[in-house]
């Protein structure tokens, strides 16, 4: 939990695929725009049958996960353009 009033604590959207979930936050930068974040992570169940994430991947879990990360990136695009600016607008 961080104390950055520019950091939404529910996430915007997620993309999931199989055991792969991509998490898009929302946050504002210093003029008011839209610039969302993802985090990535896969779930399994333990040997106790408890559920957790992991945020490592075997060859098979990446090939999932990069159509995860390009299905994020489309989401975060529309989130911006819905808010009136692009994802990759540089701010300097």
């Amino acid at each position: 939990m961080t104390n950055d009033p520019t950091v939404a604590a529910k996430p915007l959207a997620e993309v999931k695929l199989r055991s792969v979930r991509g998490t898009i936050w929302g946050g504002r930068s210093k003029y008011g725009r839209l610039m969302p974040k993802a985090t990535f992570s896969r779930r399994f169940q333990d040997a106790d049958g408890n559920w957790t994430d992991s945020h490592s991947y075997d060859i098979r879990e990446l090939c999932i996960l990069s159509r995860v990360i390009t299905d994020v990136i489309t989401q975060m695009q529309e989130l911006s353009a819905a808010d009136g600016g692009t994802a990759v607008e540089d701010e300097d």
